[in-house]
């Protein structure tokens, strides 16, 4: 059986919850087994990382202890290399102001959490085989009447 394959080939998960940490790591490996995945659970954690591994993508959760996601955020758009690797926010917040402060920090995705690992899966495969080459169309796609809107993780398109 032919598997499309994605061009991301190293995520890294910043999320101070080991249960998600853990959840996401297993979704990964089913949606994407050749992936490889670092995780940190808070923005020391997140620099301790970055300064050996560079990753193709990165999931940051919002809600971290000590600095927020939308402070790792910031110092990663204020960074010269880190800068250009796409952030999509991952979050389980309903709070529709996180999107829109995601989406102003830089983010170019906001992947919020599903309460099943079905779809955990499905969305963490829609995500890694967008086109990461042209990031800023992912954010476009993702606009509808200057809105920009929550990643959908559903089975469909």
């Amino acid at each position: 059986m032919w598997q499309q394959r994605t061009t991301i080939e190293k995520v890294l998960l910043v999320d101070d919850d080991a249960d998600d940490q853990f959840l996401f790591g297993e979704a990964l490996r089913e949606a994407a087994p050749g992936v490889r995945l670092e995780s940190a659970g808070d923005a020391d954690g997140m620099q301790q990382v970055l300064a050996r591994y560079l990753p193709d993508l990165i999931f940051l959760d919002v809600r971290l202890p000590g600095a927020s996601g939308f402070d790792c955020l910031a110092r990663l758009a204020a960074h010269p290399i880190y800068r250009t690797i796409p952030v999509v926010m991952y979050s389980s917040s309903p709070d529709e102001l996180d999107v829109v402060r995601a989406y102003a920090g830089g983010a170019h995705l906001f992947f919020r959490k599903p309460a099943l690992f079905d779809l955990l899966v499905a969305g963490i495969r829609k995500v890694l085989f967008l086109d990461w080459m042209q990031p800023h169309r992912i954010r476009k796609r993702h606009r509808i009447g200057g809105r920009l809107l929550v990643f959908n993780t559903g089975w469909g398109s």
